[in-house]
């Protein structure tokens, strides 16, 4: 009997590992740029950003403050997904909220109003612990 007995905590360290997912939003240091392999606003300010596999295509996203912007999602799934920005990862307030959309190859345009500087949190609503992100605006 003594051997089961660290049976829940080895089985709650080893959940705690898988739930992981792709948790990709990371706070930066003040000042600091957005990593290279974010998703970058374009000179017509549009974000592409794609899922595929339960997964975004970008583990972030950059804008720049004080201009509207536009998310471009593609989804290349069958699934559903979507795109949500939140003011920050509690999702205390909601910024936008994108169409579900049902795949293969469906490209929505969510409009995006003008964000101050800072960071912010995004997330498919449908996949929240797979397929979420930081928006850094700087």
């Amino acid at each position: 009997m003594r051997r089961f007995q660290f049976l829940p905590l080895v089985l709650l360290w080893v959940l705690a590992g898988c739930g992981s997912g792709s948790a990709t939003w990371t706070p930066l240091p003040s000042g600091a740029k957005p990593p290279a392999d974010c998703a970058r606003a374009g000179a017509d300010d549009v974000i592409e950003i794609s899922a595929h596999d339960t997964r975004f295509s970008a583990p972030c996203m950059a804008a720049s403050p004080g201009v509207p912007l536009v998310v471009r999602f593609t989804n290349n799934d069958s699934d559903q997904h979507n795109v949500v920005i939140y003011s920050n990862r509690s999702k205390s307030k909601e910024l936008m909220r994108g169409e579900t959309t049902t795949g293969p190859q469906v490209t929505k345009d969510y409009a995006v109003g003008a964000l101050p500087a800072g960071e912010y949190y995004f997330e498919c609503l449908i996949h929240p612990g797979d397929m979420n992100g930081a928006l850094y605006v700087r």
